[in-house]
């Protein structure tokens, strides 16, 4: 199975060079941020002053936010796909088949055998995953890209059922910040259960790398070993300590994504035409379209060469998703310049 570290959406400074385009007049669509960032103060010169150790107002902050006190503080969600793997001894991860490439690749790279299970109908498949060696199940709610969606119920379901095995579910929830209810933190965690948060996608400050580990699994305590010194920065923290208290803009921009998310999605439905889409979702942060792959391809290089960057995600040699990240709902101009760029495409 080919182990090449994945391609990432917002490199706009190779796209730029590939297509002749000045990196300020593309569109960047490629990744699941929140275009609507959270209007972040002034950052207070005085923190920078000292070392980073963790705010204790910074964690408050976080427990009350997501409802869970038991957590780790790392430099985005990221670093803790790249260093989980490392946590458990050699055997086997069930993976979704469609997801986030980053832990197919961690995984992996780290030596442990990939068991790619059918995203859509995890239960169905885990009867035929299980083996001796199985150290952990994957799931990414909301999935990335597919869009699909499990349940709070069925998860807890399957982590019991794990539980009786010693298997640990790791579940990435990096975009379920507006949809918390979805989120396994609305109860209580099994021991055997990680769930990683990401700040930086809701609140659209991907920059300040700040993400969470959730969990009280012994794999936790490993984690936060591999964890330096003043690993988390103290403008993240800064940031994370205003944005998480500030609860007004939080249910403001929930309903507003959940509402955007939607009309989004089926306005690019409507322009990419119903013939051409095999099937499609969204998430509050993106919408997704499962196309033949030729077709998929023909989309995203049309948009390319109107510096429109688009996310393509092969998942064969037949299929393709063609992922769009959002345009701010009232950016008619941006929106505008994507459809014209679409309706051209279409044009006979």
């Amino acid at each position: 199975m080919n182990n090449s570290a994945p391609i990432h959406g917002g490199n706009l400074e190779l796209y730029a060079k590939r297509y002749g385009i000045a990196r300020e007049r593309w569109l960047d669509l490629s990744t699941g941020i929140n275009p609507c960032a959270y209007p972040l103060p002034s950052i207070p010169t005085a923190i920078l002053h000292g070392l980073p150790y963790p705010d204790p107002a910074f964690e408050q902050a976080a427990a009350g936010y997501y409802g869970y006190e038991y957590f780790l503080a790392v430099p985005g969600s990221q670093w803790a796909i790249e260093q989980l793997p490392g946590c458990f001894p050699p055997g086997s991860v069930a993976l979704p088949d469609v997801g986030y490439r980053e832990h197919l690749h961690q995984w992996q790279r780290c030596g442990h055998e990939a068991r790619l299970y059918d995203a859509s109908n995890l239960q169905a498949s885990l009867p035929g995953l299980l083996s001796d060696d199985l150290r952990a199940v994957v799931v990414i709610n909301p999935n990335n890209p597919s869009t699909d969606c499990f349940d709070v119920d069925t998860l807890y379901e399957i982590a019991a059922w794990l539980k009786t095995r010693d298997i640990v579910l790791v579940v990435d929830e990096a975009f379920i910040d507006a949809q918390p209810a979805c989120s396994l933190l609305v109860g209580k965690l099994p021991d055997n259960v990680i769930v990683l948060r990401s700040f930086g996608k809701f609140f659209g400050l991907p920059g300040v790398r700040l993400g969470f580990v959730m969990g009280q699994c012994a794999i936790v305590d490993a984690l936060r070993e591999r964890l330096g010194l003043w690993s988390v920065n103290a403008v993240a923290q800064y940031a994370a300590r205003v944005a998480f208290a500030d609860r007004a803009w939080q249910q403001s921009m929930q309903r507003q994504l959940a509402n955007w998310c939607v009309e989004y999605h089926c306005r690019l439905a409507e322009l990419l035409g119903v013939e051409s889409i095999v099937s499609s979702g969204c998430t509050a942060l993106f919408a997704s379209f499962l196309m033949e792959r030729t077709t998929a391809q023909r989309w995203f290089e049309a948009c390319a060469r109107c510096g429109i960057l688009v996310r393509l995600w092969e998942v064969n040699s037949c299929y393709a998703y063609l992922r769009f990240g959002l345009v701010r709902p009232d950016d008619h101009e941006a929106y505008g310049r994507l459809a014209k760029v679409l309706v051209e495409v279409r044009r006979p």
